[in-house]
């Protein structure tokens, strides 16, 4: 059940009525962008089609959480467009909690994607400036969330791009120790167009975050000249509890302060990467929450087999991401 309030004559703004989606609680909420992925394909003539395919990594996230059974809502702003109407239906199909979610008249945010090849990884163009994905504002967030909810997920090309950067840095400032953190910077380097500043904010992001999770792409980008393990003492140096980095098909790593932990990534046959971090990333929190360590206080008493289990399931669920075409993340039972 939803209250719907007028915001502008061009947009509508959702907050739930505190009845829980489907009567089940929500554990994780998950704030960013989502987008329309327009992946390349030969039709039959051989010429080079896009087929759309709902993106954007914490909705990725958001929908692999939903898949593996853990009781997950988004929430960004959604366009009252197409392609939002498409991201609005993929989110309930995949039994996501739509009540959080600012409506607006703007367009959908849009990703054209390169074709993958062994030389190199999946390169985007984006089509951001404008567009419904980065128009969050802070009083499109509720002021309060149930009890329920256990973490908050902020990511990715919603932390480069105005105004909902400054949002949601505000608003993770304001939960810092009050909701367990967990970030995913996945960088986009052509979204950024000031990498100091950037540089400059993720200091802030480490001092919120309670789990860090970065691929050694993230990093090349963000700390040249940094190793992952000085990378990894720097977060924890900043109160990280937990850093886990992902180095595509050689593996994963989970780093605390007392263990440092490897786990090999499966070997498939690669169809394509979209949405394989994501996947890794959601397979972790659910392995947490399995394990009752989704909280403020038992995130810091992981073990080494804690940290095995949470990067088997990630690496796991990355692994099936990566079989198939497009960002389609595991159901539970596949797993």
């Amino acid at each position: 059940m939803l209250l719907v309030l007028s915001a502008t004559p061009h947009d509508i703004l959702l907050f739930p009525c505190h009845i829980p989606y489907c009567g089940i609680p929500l554990m994780i909420l998950c704030f960013g962008e989502s987008l329309i992925d327009l992946i390349p394909k030969e039709d039959a003539s051989g010429a080079t089609v896009f087929r759309p395919v709902p993106g954007g990594s914490p909705f990725n996230t958001a929908i692999a959480l939903g898949r593996l059974g853990i009781h997950t809502g988004f929430l960004g702003a959604i366009s009252t467009d197409f392609f939002g109407e498409m991201l609005i239906s993929y989110l309930k199909k995949n039994s996501v909690d739509p009540a959080y979610i600012f409506r607006s008249q703007a367009p959908t945010s849009l990703a054209f994607v390169s074709p993958e090849t062994k030389e190199k990884e999946t390169s985007y163009q984006f089509y951001m400036d404008d567009t419904a994905a980065t128009l969050l504002q802070p009083d499109h967030i509720p002021r309060s969330f149930p009890s329920s909810v256990e973490a908050l997920l902020f990511g990715s090309t919603a932390l480069a791009t105005e105004p909902i950067a400054t949002t949601l840095i505000n608003f993770m400032q304001k939960e810092s120790g009050n909701r367990l953190i967990t970030l995913d910077p996945n960088i986009r380097p052509s979204l950024i167009s000031d990498p100091e500043t950037f540089r400059s904010r993720f200091a802030i992001f480490l001092e919120c975050a309670d789990i860090v999770k970065v691929s050694l792409s993230d990093l090349a980008w963000l700390f040249p000249s940094k190793s992952w393990r000085e990378f990894s003492q720097m977060c924890l140096g900043h109160g990280v509890s937990v850093v886990f980095l992902t180095d595509g098909g050689t593996g994963a790593w989970g780093i605390t302060n007392q263990h440092e932990v490897f786990s090999e990534s499966e070997r498939i046959d690669v169809k394509d990467s979209i949405g394989a971090g994501d996947s890794f990333h959601a397979g972790m929190l659910t392995q947490l929450s399995k394990l009752g360590k989704l909280s403020l206080a038992s995130i810091q008493t992981l073990t080494v087999s804690d940290l095995e289990n949470c990067l088997h399931l990630g690496t796991r669920a990355a692994a099936i991401t990566c079989s198939r075409p497009g960002a389609d993340p595991p159901w539970k039972n596949e797993l």
